[in-house]
C-alpha cells in the first residue's frame, strides 16, 4: 500500500478580485492558526475536480459547478500532490462555516495573506489572479 496522497486545494475570488475565500485551519499540526484556501483529499477513484467541488461544498456550504473551476498547478512533493483550482464568481459571498475551521471571505490582500497564510498561499493567490496564469501550468517540487 502507497502512502503517496492526492490533495486539492480551491482558490475562489469574487468576479472583481476584491474577495477571496479563506479557511482557518485547525488541522494539520504546520498549517494550525493559518489561513489556506479550501481543500482537502483526493478520495480512490475520484477525479481531482470532483474533488475540489466536493470539498468547497462541505466546507462552505457553496455549490460551484466543475465548469467554474480553473486547473492551475500541481504542487508535489515526495508523497504528495496537491492540485490548485481557482474559480472567480460571486457565490463566495455565501460562503459560511459548516466545519470546526472557521470559514472567512477576506479582501484580497496579499500582505495580510503572507503574514496569517501558510507559507505558499501569498504567491499561488498572485499566480491565481494573473491574467497571463492560463498560459502554463507549472508543477512544483518540494523536497
Amino acid at each position: 500500500m502507497s502512502d503517496f496522497q492526492h490533495y486539492v486545494l480551491g482558490l475562489a475570488f469574487d468576479l472583481n478580485k476584491e474577495h477571496i475565500v479563506l479557511i482557518k485551519k485547525k488541522k494539520p499540526s504546520w498549517q494550525a492558526g493559518k489561513l489556506n484556501g479550501i481543500g482537502g483529499k483526493v478520495e480512490a477513484n475520484e477525479q481531482p475536480i470532483d474533488a475540489i467541488c466536493r470539498e468547497f461544498l462541505e466546507e462552505t456550504g457553496v455549490k460551484i459547478p466543475t465548469e467554474n473551476w480553473i486547473f492551475q498547478s500541481r504542487l508535489l512533493g515526495n508523497r504528495f500532490a496537491v492540485d490548485v483550482f481557482r474559480t472567480f464568481t460571486d457565490d463566495v459571498f455565501k460562503a459560511k462555516t459548516i466545519t470546526d475551521e472557521q470559514v472567512r471571505i477576506r479582501p484580497l490582500s496579499l500582505d495580510l495573506i503572507s503574514v496569517r497564510g501558510v507559507s505558499n498561499l501569498a504567491w499561488l493567490v498572485a499566480m491565481a489572479i494573473d491574467e497571463n496564469a492560463d498560459r502554463f501550468y507549472p508543477e512544483i517540487l518540494y523536497k
